[in-house]
């Protein structure tokens, strides 16, 4: 009901990033002119710059209209917005460096055009901060909020109900609930939300929409109900008002989701990974370099303990042991010797304990401190490890929690670790195996590089440096 105030909205924005488009560019030329910038050759002519300058800007506001960046960004992140701007000036970047091969008549400086773009870059990304400052600020007073109502009476209704009350910048005001009628599993009523918010049921949605002045249904129903949809749809094709689904993805085993396009139909990837594509390289980056560096660092250290195991319980010194990892695949894990070459002689696959008779003294110490653990430095290296993962299990104990601790398998859906999201926070060794779980599945569903690099600064602190639990 208001797409004509954010069509003025974006034709405005697109305005002024035309004009920040043309005041870099004059920008930059200016600072050639006094000296500013390292030109190699003599100050170019002004003229030959504005002569070019309407297809700079054409092509800048085609790729800024291709990126959305004039959508309403009712939801979005601040990170996304200059991931936006990036996208769009790299972009342009490109098209104008391949189009200076048709404008041989002058030679256009390269240093004045990459000082425009950066320019542009800049100022584009406050541009499109303000404004979107400006609209949450507005959105928070009430003005030009979207009057809306949540299908569905459950425990993910009052989430959803929640989470816009506490972020009033998404310019989503709840009017009330609309009673998915004819439910099959109706909520117990701890979880339903207070039945003075209920506006009515779905079949007399159409005339609340009318009573209720509605810009937006949001559907927030358990897949038990999804039998409302289509009476949904109905309706709602009468209505010229927007239709959002919230999908019950928290009854699932899920981690990150995505859509995908097959010929039109849509895919919706349950079980998605972050690290993937170029987050992949950049994961694989950080963990060569950081244990080749680690190797190096920790060399004398790494001989030494060698030196005093084979002295005090004799060859081998290293332990090899299955373990799984990425995707299910068995791979050896390398670990110094801690227990004795006959430690599970009798009692077969254990986990060790606290007073375990199986380990060594200095083998005591090794794990206590997680010592023992630095030969894996060459599993990461090696590729079948990663600096930061979820502890890998042996197979043995994965054929029986696979059966017992739900969506435990989700873990090898991310490279084995050295350290952990569940290590820094205190989950390690004999501790609840439920609470490691939900640590490495948080991991996996909120990995970023930066994350990893927290929790490697965390490691000495708050993983190794906790000797409780560790047997």
């Amino acid at each position: 009901m208001r797409r004509p105030r954010a069509c003025a909205h974006a034709i405005w924005q697109a305005m002024l990033d035309l004009s920040i488009g043309a005041g870099s560019m004059l920008a930059a030329w200016w600072l050639a002119s006094l000296g500013i910038l390292p030109l190699s050759k003599e100050i170019p002519a002004l003229a030959a710059y504005v002569r070019v300058l309407p297809l700079m800007l054409a092509v800048l506001l085609f790729l800024s209209i291709f990126f959305h960046l004039y959508r309403t960004r009712r939801a979005a992140s601040y990170g996304t917005l200059l991931i936006d701007v990036l996208k769009v000036n790299l972009q342009a970047a490109l098209v104008i460096l391949a189009l200076g091969f048709y404008f041989r008549g002058f030679s256009y400086s390269r240093v004045i055009i990459t000082t425009f773009l950066a320019l542009n870059t800049v100022l584009m990304f406050l541009h499109h901060l303000l404004w979107m400052a400006w609209e949450r600020w507005r959105y928070e007073r009430g003005v030009g909020t979207r009057r809306c109502a949540i299908v569905g009476l459950g425990s993910l209704a009052r989430e959803l109900d929640q989470r816009l009350s506490t972020h009033p910048w998404t310019g989503l005001s709840v009017v009330g609930f609309i009673d998915p009628e004819g439910a099959k599993h109706d909520p117990p009523p701890s979880t339903r939300v207070g039945l003075d918010r209920v506006l009515g049921s779905v079949s007399h949605l159409e005339e609340l929409i009318l009573e209720k002045e509605l810009d937006e249904i949001l559907v927030a129903v358990p897949f038990s109900d999804f039998g409302v949809l289509p009476s949904l749809d109905s309706i709602i094709s009468r209505s010229n008002i927007g239709l959002r689904w919230i999908p019950d993805l928290q009854a699932l085993h899920t981690l990150s989701s995505d859509v995908s396009d097959l010929e039109g139909m849509h895919l919706i990837n349950l079980r998605g990974v972050r690290t993937h594509g170029y987050n992949a390289a950049m994961k694989r980056a950080l963990d060569l370099i950081g244990a080749t560096m680690m190797l190096l660092c920790l060399s004398p250290l790494i001989v030494f303990i060698a030196l005093k195991l084979r002295l005090s319980q004799g060859s081998p010194v290293f332990f090899s042991q299955k373990r799984m990892g990425l995707d299910g695949r068995v791979f050896s894990m390398l670990k110094f010797r801690t227990m004795r070459l006959d430690a599970e002689a009798q009692s077969g696959p254990v986990w060790a304990k606290e007073g375990d008779t199986r380990v060594t003294r200095f083998g005591g110490f090794l794990r206590k401190t997680s010592l023992d653990e630095l030969p894996q430095l060459w599993n990461i290296v090696m590729g079948e490890m990663s600096l930061v993962g979820p502890r890998p299990e042996r197979p043995v104990f994965i054929n029986k929690f696979r059966h017992t601790v739900p969506s435990y398998m989700l873990r090898h859906r991310m490279k084995a670790g050295l350290t952990g999201w569940a290590q820094i926070q205190g989950w390690r060794g004999n501790t609840c195996l439920e609470k490691r779980v939900q640590c490495d599945l948080y991991y996996a569903r909120h990995w970023s590089i930066w994350l990893d690099l927290k929790i490697l600064l965390l490691t000495p602190l708050r993983g190794w440096g906790r000797k409780r639990n560790a047997y």
